[in-house]
Formats: C-alpha cells, structure tokens, sequence
C-alpha cells in the first residue's frame, strides 16, 4: 500500500494525539483495535525495536499501576503481590493508549521512505530543517539500535551471561550501553551531516500527490476523529 508521506506523518501524529487526549476505555479499544493490527502487519520486518520497547514499556506501566493506583477489590493475590481493581484499570487504560500508538508509528514507519519523508516535509509541509534532521536521526538510528541491540546480547553470551537481560542488574547494564552506543553515533552523524552542508542545502518544491493508500488512511483517520468527538459529546 504506497501512501504520500506527508499522509502518514499527519496520520501517526493525528493518531497519538487522538489517544492522548481519549479517556474513554471504549474509544482507547476502538483506536487500538483499528491500528496496532494493521501496524503488526505493515511493520512487522522493520519495527522489531517498536515491538522491544512496547513490552518494556508495558512491563514499567504495571509496576506504576500497582504501585500507585492499586486501590479497591483484590483481582489477583498472588504471594505478598496483591493487585486491585484501580491498578488492572489504570493499566488497561494506558495499555490500550500505547497499543494504538504503537499501531500508528508502525504504519508510518513500515510504509514511509525516509528520504521521500524528509522531502515531504521539508518541502511540502514547510517543517523547519533542524527538525526534519533530528527526525531522520532518529529513524535512521532505529534500525541501527535493532543491530546494535542483537551485537551487545550476543556479546553477554560470549562472557557466559543470559542472552536475555531479565534481572533488574543485567538489564540496566545493557540498557546504558545501548544508550552509550547512540548517543556517541548519533554526535558523529550530526558532525558529518553539518560537514556535508546540512544547513546550506536549498528547499525545492514537492508536490502533493495523494493515491489510493492515502485515501485509505484518510478515511481511517476520519473513522477515528469520529469517534473520538462522539465520545466527548454524547
């Protein structure tokens, strides 16, 4: 499905807002059911990252329900771990709003060519260029995380630890040097970006040229905001 880019960025980020600003459960569902499917599916090959985060995130937002909204009638006792009502709640909420982020950004990234995204938005949506760079970094830098991420696991087997970091310990010492692995690529790509004339380069006009998988994502985009506003109103 071949979708302008300016199309995608307006739909992810139409997308999030929606699910930001959404507090009924039913509309959170609806958003989640629409796009963490077709998102699965789209980004399935390029977005294994989304996928890691997603569950780390959900991991974190467990211990924050219970541990700050874990009022009302136990659901599950399990040992000294007690969970109630307000936390299943407080974490179904918050599950669903990220399901249907992560939906979005999977179909904006799946189906987005990054440097037809940088001309789109550069050009066509008039984004300033600091922005448009710091976006590129970012996405540029996702796949290379993934491959990072696989090279530090296979190193933690190599001196005879678990390929999987699932202590508290194991899993902040890959996580920081992940993050020192970024931080140090992402100083020298701007470098080289600023050698190459990042800031002097001219704007050129881009067209816009909406096909079928525009029209798709618009008229999901629409089902969406539908929704959303009747919720608020009825």
């Amino acid at each position: 499905m071949k979708s302008d880019p300016t199309t995608l960025f307006i739909y992810a980020l139409s997308v999030t807002v929606l699910s930001m600003v959404s507090r009924d459960p039913r509309v959170l569902l609806a958003l989640a059911l629409l796009n963490l499917p077709l998102g699965t599916y789209l980004g399935r090959k390029r977005g294994v990252i989304f996928f890691l985060l997603y569950f780390l995130g959900l991991f974190g937002i467990f211990l924050n329900s219970v541990a700050f909204s874990n009022q009302g009638t136990a659901v599950l006792d399990v040992g000294p771990l007690v969970v109630r009502e307000g936390a299943v709640k407080a974490f179904l909420r918050v599950f669903l709003r990220l399901s249907s982020i992560l939906g979005a950004a999977l179909i904006f990234y799946g189906l987005a060519d990054i440097r037809e995204l940088l001309d789109a938005l550069e050009c066509t949506m008039r984004i300033p260029r600091g922005f448009v760079f710091s976006l590129a970094v970012g996405l540029r830098m996702l796949a290379l995380l993934q491959r990072d991420a696989g090279e530090i696991l296979e190193m933690r087997a190599q001196r005879g630890h678990s390929r999987r970091p699932l202590t508290p310990g194991s899993l902040s010492s890959f996580l920081r040097t992940l993050l020192s692995v970024a931080l140090e690529r992402g100083l020298w790509i701007g470098v080289a970006a600023e050698l190459r004339g990042l800031s002097l380069r001219e704007r050129r006009p881009r067209p816009y040229r909406p096909g079928l998988g525009d029209v798709v994502l618009l008229v999901l985009l629409a089902l969406q905001l539908t929704i959303t506003i009747l919720s608020m109103v009825c």
